[in-house]
Parts: C-alpha cells; structure tokens; sequence
C-alpha cells in the first residue's frame, strides 16, 4: 500500500501544477463533442450559440418542461435532431463575456445624436449669427505720460 499511495499522491501533486488541470479538462473536454444529424442528414458538430439556447428555453418554457417534446420536436424547430442530454447541454450553458463592445446600432445612434446637434448649432447660427467683436479703442501710448510728482 506505500507505494501506491505515493504514486497517488505524486499524480494529484502533479494534476495540481498550474496548465496541466487545464490541459487534462481540455482534453476530457475535447473527447466530449457532441455531434448532431442536420436536415440533410449530415452529421456535424453541436455549435451552442446564445440563439439557439434563447430557442430551445423557449420551446422549453412551453411545453412545460417537457425534455422529451423537445428533444422528439428538435428536428422541425431547430432543424437539428438533439438528444434529452443535449437539450440539457444547451439549456446549461454558460457564456463567457466578450468584454465591452461597441455595437452597429451603438454607432447609429452616437452618429444620429451628432447630426441632430450639428443641425441644432447650424440653426442656431442662422438665427443668432455670432457677433463680431467689439471694435477697441486706440489708445497712443506715447501721448500719455505718468509725471511722478516728488
């Protein structure tokens, strides 16, 4: 039993190192890849996407929570024939957050808001066009003279 425990205890030690947990999970990952059969009848790889888990929760959601309705109606819904254990995958999924970005509609509006405004600044400058600057009065310097009184 000594050196089995200690070959357990080097192989958890070495599981624990940072990269290789992750390498090992990749790898388990990896190996289960669902496939599905399309309309066509071709075989392709399970693509989870936020669109088809907004679907199938919505299928979900009205058949009652019926695992079985979707995954026999999947083929006609979704055009992919999925499993109960698939229609579980795609209702778990977690997505990761891209971060922040900026989106086409983003962009329409900021560029809207700045046409309105530059149209806002056009009328206001043809209705109150900007003054022009008061003229100075010209004062000679070499006339005027400080007398210092003592």
């Amino acid at each position: 039993m000594g050196p089995l425990s200690q070959l357990l205890g080097q192989g958890a030690r070495t599981l624990a190192r940072p990269g290789v947990g992750g390498l090992v999970g990749g790898l388990g990952a990896g190996a289960a890849i669902d496939f599905v059969v399309d309309m066509f009848g071709n075989t392709k790889k399970l693509v989870i996407t936020r669109k088809l888990q907004r679907d199938v929760k919505k299928v979900f959601m009205l058949s009652g929570g019926d695992i079985n309705f979707v995954s026999n109606q999947s083929m006609m819904l979704f055009g992919k024939q999925l499993s109960a254990d698939q229609i579980f995958m795609i209702l778990f999924k977690t997505f990761k957050n891209q971060g922040p970005f900026v989106t086409k509609a983003a962009v329409r509006k900021t560029r809207q808001t700045i046409r309105k405004m530059e149209t806002l600044c056009d009328l206001k400058d043809r209705l109150a066009p900007p003054k022009r600057a008061a003229p100075r009065r010209r004062t000679t310097g070499s006339t005027t003279k400080v007398l210092q009184v003592k």
